[in-house]
């Protein structure tokens, strides 16, 4: 580890997918005592991940100690309880609507998360292996029927950088050589206002510009009275970058990709070695 002053951190931020989490999908024992050690030491720890609430949910309550939590990549922000929301996010209308017309072009199966529900363009076994993976119940949509999209206008919400939708993100996957490919190939063809980013194997999403990982920390950590260098955070992908760059210590995972590792300030055991919870081990001496 580098030679920080330890002692004066204030809020840990943990990726929950390739962190927080093991491949078999469960948080190990000591990775829950590693919000064990932040709740001892008067530290925030947020829960900062691509997952939807109800996704997370089964998670969370086995962590009491989350303060707070980013869901969707940073386009929402809210209590550890997930009873107030602070920050909200969704995707443009046109956006989303622009977004669905490419899928096609690239045989893509992709899904609208919209209100907390799962929406998918196609019956398939990895439309069936999300649903379970995510804890929720699938719903199809025709191409040509995105009747479930609808407007969402907060209080003076003039439309005037385009109207929002009540959707999140649109996340595309496939089998992880094919999302390479089609990866290389979209890059410069979604919508101005959008953000592409691969948040795991085979994991294509599509979220507003202004969301990412590193500005929902932020916006937290400002909320909370925290500067940047009182900030730690943990992560493994490319979705996890953002945030790991703006964290006064950015930490990554034993697994992670090799522009995390040399994006980060050190590298730490992988999820499956209980590699959160060792390094704060390491950091506040317990």
């Amino acid at each position: 580890m580098h030679d920080f002053d330890f002692k004066k951190y204030r809020l840990v931020a943990c990726d929950m997918d390739g962190t927080l989490l093991a491949d078999d999908h469960t948080i190990h024992a000591l990775h829950r005592e590693a919000a064990r050690i932040c709740a001892r030491h008067g530290i925030r720890f947020a829960v900062c991940s691509g997952r939807s609430y109800i996704a997370l949910k089964p998670f969370l309550e086995t962590l009491p100690e989350c303060s707070h939590v980013i869901a969707y990549n940073g386009g929402r922000i809210s209590t550890g309880d997930m009873k107030t929301e602070l920050l909200r996010i969704p995707l443009k209308m046109s956006d989303v609507r622009e977004v669905l017309e490419l899928a096609p072009l690239y045989d893509a199966t992709a899904c609208v998360w919209a209100d907390e529900k799962l929406y998918v363009n196609k019956r398939n076994y990895l439309a069936e292996a999300y649903g379970k993976l995510c804890g929720c119940g699938v719903i199809y949509f025709e191409p040509g029927d995105l009747s479930f999209i609808r407007e969402l206008r907060d209080d003076g919400d003039d439309g005037r950088d385009g109207v929002r939708s009540n959707v999140d993100k649109v996340f595309w996957f496939d089998e992880p050589e094919r999302a390479d490919v089609i990866a290389g190939s979209i890059r410069g063809k979604v919508p101005a206002d959008v953000s592409f980013l691969q948040s795991g194997p085979g994991c294509m999403e599509f979220i507003d510009k202004s969301v990412s990982k590193g500005a929902a920390v932020k916006r937290l950590a400002e909320l909370l009275g925290i500067a940047p260098d009182e900030v730690i955070a943990f992560g493994d992908a490319e979705n996890d970058l953002s945030m790991i760059q703006f964290a006064g210590l950015g930490i990554a995972m034993g697994n992670a990709t090799e522009n995390v590792k040399q994006s980060a300030d050190c590298v730490t055991e992988t999820n499956n070695e209980d590699g959160v919870y060792k390094a704060l081990v390491r950091l506040f001496g317990v």
